[in-house]
Parts: structure tokens; C-alpha cells; sequence
């Protein structure tokens, strides 16, 4: 092994990122683990180190991806700039810019190397370019579809690193049902304790919620895969894509105009199985910005949609238009009832489908302050694309269940 040493102090993290045989590196680690620089430590590394890592004169490029460019740079690039000015070596070697800010997000080095920070907004936009290395920053916010494209463009070694608050696509593809690594890859668990670098006043405020917040605790500080109390969501799991041979399926669309999100998603029913997917979770979408993103959505001015019975002016302006909008049917089968139907059915949910999976983590019941059980009673957050998928589901109301008012 060709050795080099570019740091005083490195991490296990660091070590499996450059040493481990799998192909697949899955990193799931607390608030402060230190996941995103050691794993940008041993990037810079393999662009530091031609005789370990040579470049091969074609797509030699190594590139760290997430949710957004915003968030890459307020954290990735920040960290990949600590650690650049750290390194006599790597200051060396990189060639372009000569003065990097966090507003760089490709970075050349004299070994042949490139690496660059950029999102993705669609699939189609991550099918442009090949590389050797690919790192997902915060994988739960990057959707499959493009991730199932970068994975199979990228030639050697893909890390995936996540806060373990909830379970997303990365669960399914590569680990087991106990959280065994399935063949080809490395999966490891770090917590604040993994993490030389870490200040001593960050250490005690993390240690302190064991006492304060103990669940807390349990996800940020121990690195524990989290379990929602009192989530609402039942009978789910996720798949890569939605089958082609419905034949009943709706829309359902909860309405947010200006202040609130304007959710969309489809509802299939296969089987006697509901199928999910979203299509649309924006802020300030008018009236006329909705009818496009209905149009780019694929959705056809015949198919069936469910909307909120509280906007009966908007479902109107739909109807003039020749759009197949109906609204929701309420009355004494209240929301509770609803959410009940919905629960009566296994839910089969794209991994795409990022904020159905936020709100199955979020979308919880209230509970008693006084003695911490829980009412019948869901929060009034949380809950766009679940209102979404109740509307729809009155779609089916012949389908073999009854469905409630909602």
C-alpha cells in the first residue's frame, strides 16, 4: 500500500472510505460524529495521492452531491476548504481556483484529479457525466431516481452518509431487515465519541440531552436509527418505481396558494395495495403556475382529482378549464376515520416520494402534556401530502373498503 500522510489526526471514517474493499461505504452517524470530514479527508486524499489513486486521463472526477447547492455549500464545501487549508500538500497540488471561497464548487488538482459539488433537479439531469468516486451528502434528501443514476455512472466507490432520523431508499437497496450490510457493502454506525475534532463544549451540550431529551439523545447522540412515537402512518414500505397496469387510480390535491404548501400525488390501487407517489410539494403556487405543474406532472385533464372542499372557488376556476376536479366529501367520518381507512391498506411508496416520507416521520397524534399518552387527535402540521392521499382515496370507495368521509 502506497502510504501518505496529509493529516496529523484522521478518523475511522477516513480509513474505511479509502481502505474498505466494498463498493458500496454507508455511513450513519449522530450530530457531530464527524462523517462528512472524514469522508471529504479521505477524498482529498485519493486526489493527493497519484500513486495509490492515479488518474487515468478520463473521467477522473470525483463528485459530492446532496440535497441542494445551497446546503453543499454551507456545509461540504465549507468543510472541504477547513481541510484544503489544513494541507500544505492538497494547497499544492490544486491548480484551479488559485483562491477558492465557498462559492467554488470545482475544484482541478495537478494530479488529473477534479472534484465538484453540485444537486440535481431531476433524473434526467443526473444522467450528464461519469466519475470514479461519488459522495451523497445527507442521502435522505437526494430522491432514488437520481441517485440511481449518479450510482450507475460512477466507476469506483459510492458513500452514501445520513443522520439516522428516519428510514429512507438506502435501507432497502443495501441493508437487511435486521440493518445487516448486504453483500458489496460496508455499512458503520459513529457517534461524537468517533470524533477527535470535537470541541469540548459541543461534546457536554451533546451529552446533556441524555438527561434533558433522552430520545434525542438516542438518534443525534448515539447514532440510533430513530422510532417516531406516536406516528400516525402505518403499513408502508418503499419501492424504486410505480408499477404501469392500474386500473383505478385519482389524484389527490391539497391546495396551499401563497403561505402554505400546494401538495399533489398520485394514488393507485393494485391488488387490493395502494400505490404512492408525489408529483408536487411547493410553496406559492397561483392558480395558473398549478395548471402547469399539473400539465408537466403528466396529469390529464379526464383523470380523476380530489380536492380540498374548502377551496371551492379554485376547484370551480379547474372545473372551467375542463379539469376533472372534484372536491372532498366531508362529514361525520371526520379526519381520524379517514386516516383509519388509509391505515386499513399496505401502502407501497416511492422512494422518490421525499416529503410523503417526511411527513410519516413528522404527521404524529397529539399527546396529553400532563401524562405523555396520546389522543385521538393528529397535529395540524405535517400533513399536506396525507390530505392529499385521503381526497384520493375516496376515489375507491367501491373498491372492497369503505371509505370515509374526510
Amino acid at each position: 500500500m502506497n502510504k501518505i500522510k496529509l493529516f496529523p489526526t484522521v478518523t475511522a471514517i477516513y480509513s474505511r472510505v479509502l481502505n474498505s474493499p466494498e463498493r458500496i461505504i454507508i455511513e450513519q452517524g449522530g450530530t457531530g460524529s464527524g462523517k462528512t470530514y472524514g469522508i471529504l479527508q479521505a477524498l482529498i486524499h485519493i486526489v493527493c495521492n497519484p500513486k495509490r489513486f492515479p488518474a487515468k486521463g478520463e473521467n477522473d472526477v470525483i463528485t459530492v452531491t446532496g440535497q441542494d447547492l445551497p446546503n453543499l455549500k454551507r456545509d461540504c464545501v465549507r468543510q472541504f476548504l477547513q481541510i484544503l487549508n489544513k494541507s500544505e500538500l492538497a494547497r499544492t497540488l490544486l491548480i484551479t481556483p488559485k483562491k477558492p471561497t465557498e462559492n467554488n464548487t470545482h475544484y482541478k488538482f495537478a494530479t488529473g484529479w477534479t472534484v465538484e459539488f453540485v444537486s440535481y433537479e431531476t433524473a434526467q439531469d443526473a444522467q450528464a457525466g461519469k466519475r470514479r468516486f461519488l459522495y451523497v451528502n445527507e442521502g435522505k434528501g437526494v430522491k432514488y431516481s437520481i441517485f440511481e443514476q449518479l450510482e450507475m455512472r460512477t466507476a469506483d466507490k459510492v458513500i452514501i452518509d445520513y443522520n439516522p432520523t428516519g428510514k429512507f431508499w438506502a435501507f432497502q437497496k443495501y441493508l437487511n431487515a435486521d440493518l445487516t450490510p448486504k453483500t458489496g457493502v460496508r455499512f458503520s454506525v459513529t457517534t461524537y465519541k468517533d470524533n477527535p475534532y470535537m470541541p469540548d463544549a459541543i461534546r457536554k451540550e451533546i451529552e446533556s440531552w441524555e438527561i434533558t431529551d433522552p430520545p434525542k439523545f438516542r438518534v443525534m447522540g448515539l447514532g440510533i436509527l430513530g422510532e417516531v412515537s406516536g406516528q400516525i402512518w402505518k403499513n408502508y414500505k418503499g419501492i424504486e418505481k410505480l408499477p404501469d397496469n392500474f386500473k383505478r387510480f385519482a389524484y389527490g390535491l391539497d391546495f396551499g396558494f401563497t403561505n402554505d404548501v400546494t401538495a399533489l400525488v398520485f394514488v393507485g390501487l393494485l391488488n387490493g395495495e395502494l400505490c404512492l407517489h408525489e408529483l408536487i410539494y411547493k410553496n406559492g403556487l397561483g392558480l395558473d403556475d398549478l395548471e402547469k405543474e399539473l400539465i408537466r406532472n403528466g396529469v390529464k385533464k379526464h383523470d380523476k382529482i380530489i380536492a380540498d372542499s374548502a377551496e371551492l372557488l379554485a376547484i370551480d376556476w379547474f372545473k372551467k378549464r375542463g379539469w376533472n376536479v372534484s372536491q372532498s366529501k366531508k362529514g361525520s367520518g371526520s379526519i381520524v376515520t379517514g386516516l383509519s381507512i388509509l391505515n386499513q391498506y399496505q401502502k407501497n411508496i416511492t422512494f422518490d416520494s421525499v416529503n410523503i416520507w417526511s411527513e410519516i416521520e413528522s404527521y404524529v397524534w397529539v399527546t396529553d402534556k400532563s401524562d405523555g399518552r396520546e389522543k385521538n387527535v393528529p397535529i395540524d402540521k405535517y400533513n399536506h401530502i396525507t390530505d392529499a392521499t385521503r381526497y384520493a382515496l375516496q376515489a375507491f370507495e367501491n373498491a372492497g373498503r369503505a371509505v370515509a368521509t374526510v
